[in-house]
C-alpha cells in the first residue's frame, strides 16, 4: 500500500475496502473517471477520492475539509488517481474471474 502525507501532517494509506467502493459508486464511478481525466475537473475528483478513503477509514469530513489536506504545489493528487486506478483495475479483474468461474460451475 501507498502511504500518503496530507497537509495536516498525517500519513493515509491509501486503501480500499468495500465503503471506499459503495462511497465512490453513491458518487458515480464512471463520473468521477471522467473528472479525473478532465484537467479543470481534477481538483474535484481528488477531493471526492480523499473524502472517500477518509471517511472508509473512520474519519468523518467533508469534500471540502478532503481538499483542504491536500497540498497544491504536490504530486499528490496524481499519486492517488494512478493508485486509485491501479486498485480499481485489480479489482475489476478479481470480478471478471469470479464470473468466470461462477458459469464453468454451473
Amino acid at each position: 500500500m501507498k502511504d500518503i502525507t496530507l497537509s495536516n501532517g498525517e500519513t493515509i494509506d491509501i486503501s480500499i475496502n468495500w465503503l471506499t467502493l459503495k462511497l465512490l459508486n453513491d458518487y458515480g464511478l464512471e463520473k468521477l473517471n471522467k473528472k479525473m481525466q478532465e484537467d479543470q475537473n481534477q481538483i474535484e475528483a481528488a477531493g471526492v477520492l480523499i473524502h472517500a478513503i477518509l471517511q472508509s477509514n473512520g474519519q468523518k469530513v467533508s469534500v471540502e475539509d478532503a481538499l483542504s489536506l491536500i497540498d497544491i504545489n504536490d504530486d499528490t493528487i496524481f499519486v492517488i488517481f494512478e493508485i486509485f486506478k491501479e486498485k480499481m483495475e485489480g479489482f475489476k479483474k478479481k470480478q471478471e474471474s469470479r464470473k468466470s468461474l461462477t458459469k464453468l460451475t454451473k
